[in-house]
């Protein structure tokens, strides 16, 4: 079990899953901040970011093949401070409800970057990533893909109520701005 950790763009909307890698240190502040019941997360900047990915690139490999998973989240992370330099960066942990949870407002309008962890149904990743255009396309593009392990797909139901929303919500908000 544990805490898993996300690092959001709040400024675009994106977000990459950590999973159990908190990448800066968890400093009074952090602590504080996560201590509190915060729902908006931990700001974090670009420095302490990259000077987590140093630290964890430093680790001596045999004392951490129990999260090698990080070595796969390495160029991953490094990407997206990259491309998010300037942003507002934050890190959020899952104590708490992130922005992309469907009991969140404009929960759609968040897109997960993926990486190491299972999947995460928003419509901007069904969207933009997968090209979807109708519910009807998604409900097809379920059954098939790829990208979904079995969890996902045996789950599917459980949401897609709250997906269907969203999605309409996403396709409607977006075709006004076109």
């Amino acid at each position: 079990m544990g805490t898993d950790f996300a690092l959001a763009c709040v400024t675009c909307k994106t977000y990459i899953d950590l999973h159990k890698w908190c990448i800066v240190p968890i400093d009074s502040a952090l602590e504080k901040c996560f201590g509190k019941g915060n729902d908006c997360g931990c700001p974090v900047d670009c420095n302490a970011l990259s000077q987590g990915v140093a630290d964890a690139k430093a680790r001596d490999p045999e004392k951490t093949k129990a999260i090698a998973y990080i070595g796969t989240l390495i160029p991953l992370v490094e990407l997206f401070v990259k491309d998010h330099k300037g942003h507002q960066l934050v890190l959020y942990s899952d104590l708490y409800r992130e922005p992309w949870s469907y009991d969140k407002p404009d929960w759609f309008e968040w897109r997960q970057v993926r990486s190491v962890s299972l999947f995460h149904f928003l419509p901007r990743n069904l969207i933009e990533e997968f090209g979807l255009k109708t519910w009807k396309e998604v409900r097809e593009w379920v059954k098939t893909a790829k990208e979904l392990g079995k969890y996902d797909r045996d789950n599917f139901d459980d949401f897609q109520d709250e997906l269907k929303k969203g999605f309409e919500h996403y396709c409607a908000r977006h075709k006004e701005l076109s």
